[in-house]
């Protein structure tokens, strides 16, 4: 019984494992192992290939590319913002974002309300770096789906 991970070489997606008890578990996002009361082993690197068994894990390939290119969505969207994907904090990069996006396109208001639940964080660093009040204002319709990331336009627009 063998388990294999596999990142791609460019590093698009995140992909991180560690242990759960005698149990070895691979995930898109560390906040996984979190709420599983599991230890962080470590990140997938880009181009890697891992066999997990009952004796260990072992690199069985290791093909990086030159470069890479992780997903923005990452940061932005669709990670949990306790996660940390690469060593980064998902967390205190939107506050980045919020308080960088302040910089470049500030606005003289008297709020900064988030759009649920991705911007929320990005709003705190922008209404942090601008001395705005923040206040949550708009609610999320917890029954709702991701509708920017459905196949096509008209299931979009439904």
């Amino acid at each position: 019984d063998k388990l294999y991970a596999f990142r791609d070489p460019l590093g698009i997606r995140p992909l991180i494992f560690g242990q759960v008890g005698n149990h070895y578990v691979v995930a898109s996002e560390s906040s996984v192992l979190d709420v599983l009361g599991g230890k962080i082993i470590r990140d997938v690197e880009p181009g890697e290939v891992i066999e997990f068994s009952e004796t260990g894990f072992k690199v069985i390939l290791n093909s990086p590319s030159l470069r890479t290119a992780h997903c923005m969505f990452e940061y932005v969207y669709f990670s949990r913002p306790d996660s940390v994907i690469d060593g980064v904090e998902v967390y205190n990069t939107r506050i980045l974002m919020g308080r960088q996006l302040a910089k470049e396109a500030p606005v003289a208001a008297d709020v900064v309300v988030p759009v649920p639940d991705s911007g929320r964080t990005q709003a705190m660093g922008y209404a942090m770096e601008l001395g705005i009040e923040y206040s949550e204002g708009l609610f999320k319709n917890r029954y709702s789906e991701r509708t920017f990331i459905m196949p096509s336009q008209s299931l979009r627009s439904n």
